[in-house]
């Protein structure tokens, strides 16, 4: 039985083969997807979207609008250099700018439809998904998972020497979604590097995770104590954190997948 999967992404290169990726392996039925700025500004992620559904012959699936800036209230910074002007390198789709069919709000009906068995999978920034702890959190209690991408843990950052791109560009949002969210799996820089596709290519280290909101040099530094003999009280709120990542196994999953 495929998982189904709502999913928040600021559709470039990297979401755009997850989201292939998903179609072709049979295992996961995406039922949403939130279109975030991010790798580029939510106009043009919203017709990334557009673009990769029609692809694969989904049309069907439900696009909603996702945050447009971070919860800090300042202009998000957009990265070219990385994803292209467009979000998928060389590739720059036909369409026009497509106004989404669902408002962000109605994601609740999604939610209530799959009532503890939908997953949610946030790809790219956290605003969207934080908003919905802040408006509603007891619906949010009834999600099964949380896979997020995002944090580096004893490894340098890529935005800036400690900090990850998608803490990094929203802090504020990702210390609320690592505050609340409960069974969430986390995919940091650590092994993201690599790549990152299939749940059991890892291993992982069970901790609470606090994400740096202060203007100082460690801005959007994902924090996590990682000393064997520290122990984390009740109140805290653990997570898994992938650390480890087999890469001939990913090479095999990946390439049969994409290629059958």
């Amino acid at each position: 039985m495929s998982k189904k999967v709502l999913f928040f992404g600021d559709v470039g290169i990297d979401d755009a083969i997850a989201l292939i990726y998903a179609h072709l392996s049979g295992k996961i039925d995406i039922v949403g997807i939130v279109a975030d700025y991010g790798n580029a500004a939510r106009e043009v992620t919203t017709r990334n979207v557009y673009f990769l559904l029609d692809l694969i012959g989904k049309k069907d699936v439900p696009v909603f609008t996702g945050s447009e800036r971070p919860l800090t209230g300042e202009f998000p910074e957009f990265f070219p250099d990385v994803h292209g002007k467009e979000g998928l390198g060389p590739i720059i789709p036909k369409q026009k700018v497509i106004q989404p069919k669902e408002n962000f709000l109605e994601v609740t009906s999604l939610i209530k439809q799959y009532p503890n068995e939908l997953i949610i999978v946030n790809t790219g920034r956290l605003t969207s998904l934080s908003t919905l702890f802040i408006l509603y959190g007891d619906l949010m209690k009834h999600i099964s998972a949380y896979y997020i991408m995002g944090g580096a843990f004893l490894v340098p950052g890529n935005v800036s020497a400690v900090a990850e791109a998608n803490f990094w560009s929203d802090p504020v949002a990702a210390n609320i979604v690592i505050n609340y969210a409960k069974n969430a799996s986390i995919f940091p820089l650590n092994v993201t590097m690599n790549a990152v596709l299939y749940n059991e290519l890892f291993s992982y280290a069970y901790l609470p995770v606090k994400v740096e909101t202060n203007k100082t040099i460690s801005y959007g530094q994902s924090i996590a104590d990682f000393r064997p003999t520290e122990q984390f009280t009740a109140d805290q709120n653990p997570h898994k954190i992938a650390v480890n990542f087999e890469y001939k196994n990913f090479y095999n999953d990946f390439m049969n997948i994409m290629t059958k």
